[in-house]
């Protein structure tokens, strides 16, 4: 009978530190956040073969690239859909960060073209404003002799 009862009390022991030992994981679980990444697609730049990268948790997860045939950026990867705008939020799966999922911001530049160099302004000889005639040179006085 003694036997029976340690062997409960040890169960019941066991089973209220199991709950205090689960409720204390919940509560570090919902004190995480996603985390963040960032990309910068350039549409001078990243082409399908040359794709923009993301940084932090969503590395080696997505990837971004420049599609000039209809105009618009797309993404690649943990999600796979055009960026509308600059800025853009996603929501990605990343199974290396604690909270299991980041959220991936997405820039778009567009590199102006570059100048060309400034062309010296070529000098014009000026036009007169008023057409001139021709200067006659006076004549000399001659001798008159008599």
């Amino acid at each position: 009978m003694k036997k029976g009862k340690i062997l409960s009390a040890a169960v019941v022991v066991g089973m209220v530190s199991n709950l205090a030992l689960s409720s204390a994981t919940f509560a570090q679980d919902s004190q995480l956040e996603p985390g963040t990444c960032g990309m910068t697609i350039n549409t001078e730049v990243h082409t399908w073969s040359n794709k923009a990268q993301a940084t932090g948790p969503c590395e080696g997860l997505v990837e971004g690239y420049y599609l000039a045939d209809n105009g618009e950026p797309w993404l690649i990867g943990g999600v796979t859909q055009p960026v509308d705008y600059s800025g853009q939020q996603f929501v990605i799966g990343t199974p290396n960060h604690p909270y299991g999922e980041s959220i991936l911001t997405v820039y778009i530049e567009s590199q102006p073209e570059e100048p060309t160099e400034p062309q010296e302004p070529v000098e014009e000889p000026e036009q007169p404003t008023e057409p001139q005639e021709p200067v006659e040179e006076p004549e000399q006085p001659t001798e008159l002799s008599l």
